[in-house]
C-alpha cells in the first residue's frame, strides 16, 4: 500500500543561491558539460537526479524531487566522479506542497555548484536544457547522462505541486527529475513530471521553476516519521497550531493521525484541508487510503478518482484504486489501474507487485511471477519493504504452481532481507507441512506466531492460525 507522506514542524533550511551578472550565452555543449559536473545521481529506494546549488565547508546541498525521496530508507548521492555519498534521511526536507525536497551530503572534494539564473524571465519560447541520469536499461549497463535541449510552451498562472513550467521535453522516465538549465547553464527551474495533452495527444514536460523554490525555501519540513534533535519541541498532533486558512496545516496534521491510527480525526483534517483547497489531491488520495483500510472501498475509489481527475499523472492514486478495485475482487480493473499507474512511472515497484498479486488471484501465475521478476529487477540490493513482498508474493505463486524449491527459495530470500518477516515463516511452513518435513513446519509456524504476537498481540488471527497448525502437527 502506498506510503502517505507527512511532515514534521523543525527548523528551516536556507539554500543560498547566487546569481551571475554579465553572462553570455554558451554552445549546447558547454552547457552540457558544465551540467554534467554538478547533476547528481540519487539512489536508493527510488532513484532519480538532483543538482548541488550550494557549498559550505564539506557539506553539499542536493535540490530533487520530493517524490524521489518520500519512502524511508537508505539513500546516495552518486557524484561525477563516481563516488557513493551516503544521505540521512533524517536531515532531508521536504517543501509543503511542493513537490520539492533537499537533501545534503558529505564530502572533501570538490564539487561544481550551478548558478541560480532569472526564471520569471524563462517565458514561452525560451530555450531550456532540461537534464538528468536516465535508469538502466535492457542494452545499458550504466545509468546514461541525458542532456535535452527544448523550448518553454507555457507557463502556468496556478501550479499544482509547484509545477508552473510547461517544456516540450517529456524526457525517459527517470530524466523527469532533474535541473532546468537555460542558454547560460544557470539553473531555472527543477524537473519533475510529464503528462499528454488530452486534445492533441502530444506529450510534455513539467518544471517548478526556481522563483517558486525561492518563495518556500524557509518553510522547509522533516520527512515522515522522523524523530527530530533532542532540543526541538515537537508537540502531538492534537497540540500543533493550526492556522483556519491554511490546508496544507490540516493535510499534515491528518497525516500525523493516520500514522497514529487515529482515523476518524485524519479524516475530519483531510475533510478540511479539502474545504480549504478543493482541488488538494494529495488530501483525496490520504483519505482514500483511510476508506479502504476500513473496508469503505466505495468512498475510497470515489476519493482516488477525484485525485486522479485533478492529477490524471497521480500514479500513486491509480495504484490505491487498483487496490480498492482488488479487495473487492475485481481483479480486471485493478490491473487497469495497476497498468496506469506503470506506464505513468515504469520503474514503480509497488505497482508490479500488486499487479502479480491480482495476476495471482486470477490464477494467471506466469504473468503474477513476470510482474514479481520486475518489481525484485528494480528495487534489488536496496531491502525495502517491497523487495521483500515481491519475494514472499513470488514464492507463493511458485508454490501454486508446485514448484516448491523455487517457493523455498524465494521465502528464504524475504526473511534473509526482513528477519522479522512472519508472513514468510508461516508460508515456508505450509510447503515443508505439505512434503512431510514435520520438524521444519513447526519450527517455521513457531517462529511466524512469535513474530505475529510481539507485533500484533495475542488476539491477532494469524497468530491463532499458526498456534493451531502447530497443535495439529504435534498430533494434540
Amino acid at each position: 500500500m502506498y506510503r502517505m507522506t507527512a511532515v514534521l514542524i523543525g527548523a528551516a533550511t536556507t539554500i543560498a543561491l547566487v546569481q551571475p551578472f554579465g553572462a553570455v550565452a554558451l554552445e549546447p555543449s558547454e552547457v552540457a558539460a558544465l551540467a554534467k559536473e554538478f547533476t547528481v545521481r540519487i539512489e536508493g529506494e527510488q532513484k532519480g537526479s538532483g543538482v548541488i546549488p550550494e557549498r559550505d565547508g564539506n557539506t553539499y546541498t542536493v535540490l530533487t524531487n520530493w517524490h524521489v525521496v518520500d519512502e524511508e530508507g537508505q539513500y546516495q548521492v552518486v557524484t561525477i566522479d563516481d563516488r557513493k555519498h551516503d544521505v540521512t534521511y533524517s536531515k532531508i526536507r521536504y517543501y509543503p506542497g511542493i513537490d520539492l525536497a533537499v537533501l545534503q551530503f558529505s564530502s572533501s572534494q570538490r564539487y561544481r555548484t550551478v548558478k541560480l539564473g532569472n526564471s520569471e524571465e524563462t517565458r514561452e519560447g525560451k530555450t531550456i536544457y532540461v537534464i538528468g541520469w536516465g535508469d538502466f536499461q535492457r542494452d545499458i549497463r550504466e545509468r546514461p547522462f541525458y542532456f535535452w535541449p527544448g523550448y518553454v510552451l507555457s507557463r502556468l498562472q496556478k501550479p499544482v505541486e509547484g509545477y508552473g513550467m510547461v517544456h516540450d521535453q517529456p524526457t525517459v522516465p527517470t530524466t523527469y527529475r532533474g535541473p532546468v538549465l537555460d542558454v547560460r547553464g544557470r539553473l531555472v527551474g527543477i524537473n519533475g513530471a510529464a503528462f499528454t495533452e488530452p486534445n492533441t495527444g502530444r506529450e510534455m514536460g513539467l518544471a517548478i521553476p526556481m522563483e517558486i523554490v525561492l518563495a518556500g525555501r524557509n518553510m522547509l519540513k522533516h520527512p515522515p516519521g522522523i524523530f527530530l534533535a533532542k532540543d526541538v519541541d515537537v508537540k502531538p498532533p492534537e497540540d500543533v497550531d493550526i492556522n483556519p486558512r491554511n490546508a496544507v496545516s490540516y493535510y499534515n496534521r491528518g497525516v500525523d493521525y493516520s500514522r497514529q491510527g487515529e482515523y476518524e480525526r485524519a479524516i475530519a483534517d483531510y475533510n478540511q484541508a479539502i474545504r480549504i483547497s478543493p482541488n488538494y489531491a494529495h488530501a483525496y488520495n490520504n483519505r482514500g487510503v483511510i476508506y479502504n483500510n476500513q473496508g469503505e472501498y466505495e468512498r475510497a475509489i470515489a476519493d482516488y478518482n477525484q485525485a486522479i481527475r485533478i492529477n490524471p499523472n497521480y500514479s500513486h492514486a491509480y495504484n490505491n484504486r487498483g487496490l480498492a478495485y482488488n479487495n473487492q475482487g475485481e481483479y480486471e480493473r485493478a490491473i487497469a489501474d495497476y497498468n496506469q499507474a506503470i506506464r505513468i512511472n515504469p520503474n514503480y515497484a509497488l505497482a508490479y507487485n500488486n499487479r502479480g498479486v491480482a495476476y495471482n488471484n486470477q490464477g494467471e501465475y506466469e504473468r503474477a511471477i513476470a510482474s514479481y521478476d520486475r518489481a525484485i529487477q528494480i528495487n534489488r540490493n536496496w531491502g525495502s519493504i517491497s523487495i521483500t513482498n515481491a519475494y514472499n508474493n513470488r514464492g507463493v505463486a511458485y508454490n501454486n504452481q508446485g514448484e516448491y524449491e523455487r517457493a523455498i527459495a524465494d521465502y528464504n530470500q524475504a526473511i534473509r532481507i526482513n528477519p522479522n518477516y512472519a508472513l514468510a515463516y508461516n508460508n515456508r511452513g505450509l510447503i515443508y507441512k505439505e512434503l512431510g518435513d514435520k520438524r521444519r513446519a513447526i519450527s517455521d509456524f513457531q517462529k511466524a506466531a512469535d513474530l505475529h504476537r510481539q507485533q500484533h498481540g495475542t488476539d491477532y488471527i494469524w497468530y491463532k492460525r499458526a498456534l493451531e497448525r502447530i497443535r495439529k502437527l504435534q498430533g494434540r
